[in-house]
């Protein structure tokens, strides 16, 4: 982190809706310019970094009657809302992958009761109005830049009254420059959370 020295004034970072006082506000240093030649090349790495992500929980269950329910108990007492879901299953355990409104406060009330949990970023795009709800141009977009889903699903929620696919991706940086340039929206946890 870099931080903001008593003689320097407000500065924003472009791109990442940031600003640092004279007061010592924290900056990330990844998203501080190092060399303002290569603005560009900097600020694109900035703006690849502090996009839109929602937040994935994987929980791992026995795969027994009861368990989801359990899971999904626990998260209702915490007035945490389930705004995605995905169960990979498998003979004697499976993997919840869930988005939710509020995951910090459902990993911590997860983890409490005694479930393993683990944390990740996914992009989350919205699909275009279309009457095929535009899910091949997003697959065929990240096709044509050679980046790999590994797996996808849909929200329950929609933000902005359209589907949103989550995906996990092999290449995260790439998938957001090409995403972006063919004028695809990214949703963020923010947006999920309020809905």
């Amino acid at each position: 982190m870099a931080k903001i020295g008593p003689k320097e004034s407000t500065t924003t970072v472009p791109g990442a809706n940031i600003q640092a006082s004279k007061a010592g506000f924290q900056v990330p240093s990844r998203l501080i310019p190092v060399n303002q030649s290569r603005q560009g090349d900097m600020y694109d790495i900035a703006q690849d970094q502090t996009s839109p992500r929602v937040i994935q929980l994987s929980i791992f269950i026995p795969n027994r009657p009861g368990a989801l329910v359990r899971v999904v108990r626990n998260l209702e007492e915490h007035n945490i809302r389930i705004c995605g879901l995905s169960i990979l299953d498998s003979a004697d355990h499976a993997v919840i992958r869930m988005t939710v409104d509020r995951p910090d406060m459902a990993l911590d009330a997860l983890s409490k009761e005694g479930f393993t949990v683990h944390k990740l970023e996914l992009l989350a795009v919205e699909l275009p109005a279309d009457k095929n709800f535009g899910t091949r141009q997003v697959l065929s977009t990240l096709l044509l830049a050679e980046v790999n889903i590994s797996y996808l699903y849909t929200l329950i929620v929609q933000p902005n009254n359209r589907p949103i696919l989550v995906l996990h991706v092999d290449d995260t940086p790439t998938a957001v420059k090409v995403l972006k340039n063919h004028s695809l929206t990214l949703v963020g946890q923010d947006e999920i959370s309020t809905f």
